[in-house]
């Protein structure tokens, strides 16, 4: 099948339409005398006959019903299993975008009840702030009722809540 196509003849076009049926009556009986006077016009046109007739062997004229059903309910399977996919992808990325969305609330949430503001820490914004803001980091914290350790007196035993030195009358 690999036959080198002998060169195009002046008037081809014309040939090739006749050959294919494009032609009118006029045209096409011109097309013929022209095919009598000319040996390489029949050359031309027989390489096209065999062609088409190679091309008619590669392809079967017709499909049989039973093929072409069994291709029709298998393009229609795998139309339903693409769209099951699509569907099934759409749907995660679905949860996944919420899953990022509910994360993110929680993250801006947890920043503004338990972040740095919620911790006591200092901001400063002048050199002068910033060392009362660290000496307000490093200084002790004050001894309130709430969180002063019990006194104990020399024996060991506990106070009775007295404040440091403070004596019993």
């Amino acid at each position: 099948m690999s036959r080198k196509p002998p060169a195009s003849t002046p008037g081809a076009e014309r040939l090739s339409a006749w050959f294919d049926g494009e032609l009118g009556e006029v045209e096409g009986a011109e097309a013929r005398r022209r095919l009598l006077d000319d040996p390489a016009a029949r050359a031309q046109l027989q390489e096209w006959r065999g062609l088409r007739e190679d091309l008619q062997q590669l392809q079967p004229a017709e499909i049989e019903p039973e093929r072409l059903a069994r291709l029709r309910e298998r393009l229609a399977a795998a139309v339903a299993r693409d769209a099951r996919g699509f569907d099934r992808a759409v749907r995660l990325w679905s949860l996944a975008a919420a899953l990022l969305l509910l994360l993110g609330a929680a993250w801006t949430t947890s920043q503004r009840w338990f972040g740095p503001q919620a911790a006591g820490a200092a901001y400063a914004h002048e050199p002068r702030e910033i060392e009362r803001a660290i000496e307000e980091l490093l200084a002790p914290p004050a001894q309130t009722e709430i969180n002063r350790p019990p006194v104990r007196t020399a024996t060991g035993a506990p106070r009775d809540g007295a404040p440091d030195g403070a004596r019993e009358r």
